[in-house]
């Protein structure tokens, strides 16, 4: 028989549970809070979503090196012409 968790238990088992490194009681508790909270399914889907994007950013090639100086410079120029007006 499996005890009930609580969103406040769910949230901080999510890691564990993203990791799969929950015993299997512990996912099957975790699975039934999830089958009946909207709230809680919608965190953990956000969190995957979160995951998917951030390793998709990672894959992205670098910014030039010369990028970050020229945005700084097209800033500066900017924020003078700022103050002319």
């Amino acid at each position: 028989m499996t005890h009930e968790i609580s969103c406040k238990h769910l949230v901080d088992l999510v890691a564990d549970y993203m990791e799969e490194a929950l015993s299997d009681e512990a996912r099957a508790q975790f699975e039934q809070h999830l089958s009946e909270c909207g709230y809680c399914t919608a965190y953990v889907e956000q969190l995957k979503v979160t995951i998917t994007l951030t390793k998709a950013l990672s894959e992205e090639p670098e910014i030039d090196k010369p990028a970050p100086k020229e945005l700084l410079d097209v800033f500066r120029k900017w924020k003078q012409d700022q103050k002319l007006d």
